[in-house]
């Protein structure tokens, strides 16, 4: 039944799922106000990459991806551009913290203790609201973490305009810092606590629609890029163990999931895989929560810039995994 309504959602917008040859998917990640730079990101895919290539079949965000997957589902297929700017919009209205989240009464150090998290972040449902429409003409996934159960769920248009909106605000709970949200009798917060990226469900959304791995183009748009795959190194001191573990994590955290992806999926076409080609904002290292204006825009204005460099220069997704070595990596198959 669920994909009976999806499918029915994109034939009445004229995208006619069963006559393509391909599946188009795009898959937005986690990043706080890093959601900034996917957007440009996606402004340059819908620009540069041909009509028929990026009417995106379904769109799938986890935390910041989903809200800028929430403010697309309101345009058809084919209006990838107008899409693509109204999620620029969105960020770039949110001069503030505030926008989404605001201090509660008693202060930080109150709500340490005595509230669920350190901001009120009922204000982001109220910013959503202003850039998701009334309407559904696409296929949108969102995740989210349930904090009772400790599972991944997932929440697709099917739910109705109001709750897919809710469920956007909850994947984009950041734990500790916003407050979990209750949809369907159950608390949920940030979906990157348990993945980040999810461009899973978008493979089995086109798969239950009868593609085959090889006729599936997957697109992703990630706000951190890692290092690249540790060298070997002999450690001699707690200093050298400290910043080995930390080059390690880094890379296993951000890029341990695309080499998995690619070993799962061999003959899935990734075709694109975005990833800031110089550090995001703010410099400080601190998380990306402060939603500076001029941060913002810097961040819209590299994402266009690197969308482009993407497709222009045809830097496939597989190319760029092997630039950093990801090929050579056993698989331990996650999906």
């Amino acid at each position: 039944m669920v994909y009976l309504i999806s499918l029915a959602i994109a034939l009445l917008a004229g995208k006619g799922f069963g006559m393509s040859d391909k599946c188009y998917t795009l898959s937005m990640e986690g990043g706080g106000s890093h959601g900034a730079y996917e957007a440009g990101v996606l402004w340059s895919f819908a620009t540069y990459i041909p009509a028929e290539e990026r009417a995106w079949d379904i769109i799938t965000g986890i935390s910041a991806g989903s809200l800028n997957a929430r403010v697309c589902a309101q345009f058809d297929y084919g209006d990838e551009i107008n899409m693509a700017e109204n999620a620029i919009n969105a960020w770039l209205s949110a001069k503030t913290m505030a926008s989404i989240a605001v201090e509660w009464p008693q202060g930080l150090y109150y709500s340490t203790f005595f509230e669920p998290s350190l901001y009120d972040s009922s204000p982001m449902l109220t910013f959503l609201q202003q850039y998701s429409g009334t309407v559904i003409n696409r296929n949108i996934t969102v995740g989210v973490t349930d904090y009772e159960s400790g599972e991944f769920m997932e929440y697709n248009q099917d739910i109705g305009t109001d709750l897919l909106t809710v469920a956007a605000k909850s994947s984009a709970s950041i734990p500790f810092v916003f407050t979990p949200t209750l949809l369907n009798g159950h608390w949920y917060g940030d979906g990157g606590v348990l993945i980040n990226l999810n461009t899973n469900e978008a493979i089995s959304f086109c798969r239950s629609l009868g593609y085959s791995d090889k006729n599936i183009v997957v697109d992703m748009i990630r706000d951190f890029d890692g290092q690249d795959r540790p060298k070997p190194q002999i450690v001699n001191n707690t200093k050298e163990a400290m910043d080995r573990a930390n080059v390690i994590s880094d890379f296993y955290s951000k890029l341990w999931f695309l080499y998995d992806f690619s070993h799962s999926f061999p003959y899935v076409d990734i075709r694109y895989i975005a990833i800031p080609t110089k550090p995001l904002p703010p410099w400080d290292g601190t998380f990306p929560l402060d939603f500076k204006p001029d941060d913002m825009q810097w961040e819209v204005e590299l994402g266009k810039s690197d969308g482009k460099s993407f497709v222009e220069n045809g830097i496939k997704g597989r190319h760029a995994m092997k630039a950093k070595k990801l090929d050579e990596i056993p698989a331990t198959h996650y999906f």
